[in-house]
């Protein structure tokens, strides 16, 4: 059975397919990749449904959120049939998906994200006191 809400692109097979509309709603999901070494590793990417962003839907969902802003644009997963069911473990970067699974995928598939411009990394400014 399919979910209307979420939207599956890429060779799914039909038990990852019902994975994902068991777990997720009004998003689309591609498969990016599938790993070299194991057919039970897939490469996904998660984004919200176009709806989703502009206004949370009013069945569930993203209605949960009470800032629709602070919904992620892009994020990435790796598919993981187990023995009994699957799993799902966020990755954050192409070098954060190269430690979690080493050799499975290509690291360049999950693109850098630049920083916020005018963020001083590392500055503390203790409570009360000013900079200048």
């Amino acid at each position: 059975m399919s979910d209307p809400t979420v939207e599956l692109v890429g060779d799914f097979t039909p038990d990852e397919a019902q994975f994902l509309w068991d777990t997720f709603d009004h998003c689309r999901i591609e498969l990016l990749a599938r790993s070299r070494r194991s057919a039970d590793l897939a490469l996904v990417r998660w984004t919200p449904a176009p709806a989703s962003r502009e206004r949370p839907p009013q069945d569930g969902g993203c209605a949960r959120v009470s800032d629709p802003s602070r919904i992620p644009v892009t994020a990435y997963y790796v598919l993981e049939r187990r023995a009994r069911d699957f799993a799902l473990t966020r990755v954050d970067s192409g070098a954060d998906l190269e430690s979690k699974y080493p050799g499975q995928f290509d690291a360049s598939l999950i693109p850098d994200r630049p920083k916020p411009t005018g963020c001083l990394p590392g500055l503390l400014i203790p409570f009360g006191k000013s900079l200048g």
